[in-house]
């Protein structure tokens, strides 16, 4: 199970301190949603963080708390890494930071700023 705070620009560990059993996982729906790796960002930024956009790959077969948004759209790997750079690019801060009032990063913000 991952959470906003585990995940870095690029990185995410290679493991998570949160466990679920494997029958309360198939229980909340696991096999549905994490048969693949997706794209994930903190939902809120630290005060003392440089950037507001953190982006990472998270690992196929995982859970997330709220903390984290994420995208399962792109359907290879190249296409989920060219969305990642993208989304932690410094142009693409910058039309986040025109957008955003404080460090809420939604879905709503990354649905009005223009993606390739």
């Amino acid at each position: 199970v991952w959470k906003g705070e585990h995940i870095g620009r690029f990185s995410a560990p290679a493991g998570s301190p949160y466990r679920i059993d494997p029958e309360d996982r198939n229980r909340l729906g696991h096999e549905r949603h994490g048969a693949q790796e997706r794209l994930g960002w903190r939902l809120i930024a630290g005060t003392s963080d440089p950037r507001r956009m953190i982006a990472t790959l998270i690992p196929a077969h995982s859970l997330c708390f709220n903390s984290l948004n994420l995208l399962t759209g792109p359907p290879t790997r190249a296409d989920r890494c060219f969305l990642l750079a993208v989304l932690n690019s410094f142009c693409y801060e910058y039309l986040i930071r025109l957008q955003a009032k404080n460090n809420n990063i939604n879905l709503f913000l990354v649905s009005l700023t223009p993606l390739p």
